[in-house]
């Protein structure tokens, strides 16, 4: 893919997608009361902590919960980068670059985030 861009890495690098992939699921997590099992879990990433079963299976649920979140995130902001390109099909260059890049970087952030991060964790979570 980096060599499909030019070989610029930096093309593959966009903060923006970034942050809107993570803040909404976490917010909703944090919103929803499940503040604990999204730390225990957090531990659980870094360390062998053992956790009990009900504090598990919780930690289990919310990463899940994120996993999913992430990815359904991730589609939105693909709808959303895809109605940008529509919108901005006869305005200047730059504004079909933000929509090209809100429509691919988000589904590629989404599915890294989800499938690197959350994932992982939940299975660790599950397997304890």
């Amino acid at each position: 893919a980096i060599l499909f861009a030019g070989g610029k890495i930096s093309l593959f690098i966009d903060p923006i997608s970034v942050i809107l992939t993570i803040i909404p699921p976490i917010l909703l997590v944090f919103l929803s009361g499940q503040k604990k099992p999204f730390i225990h879990g957090l531990k659980i990433a870094v360390s062998d902590k053992k956790l009990k079963d009900s504090k598990q299976e919780n930690c289990s649920r919310t990463f899940d919960y994120l996993f999913k979140a992430t990815i359904i995130t991730g589609i939105i902001l693909t709808m959303t980068g895809a109605v940008l390109l529509v919108v901005s099909k006869g305005l200047k260059a730059d504004h079909f670059r933000v929509g090209a890049s809100t429509a691919m970087l988000s589904t590629y952030y989404s599915l890294l985030i989800g499938f690197f991060l959350y994932l992982p964790i939940k299975l660790k979570s599950d397997n304890m």
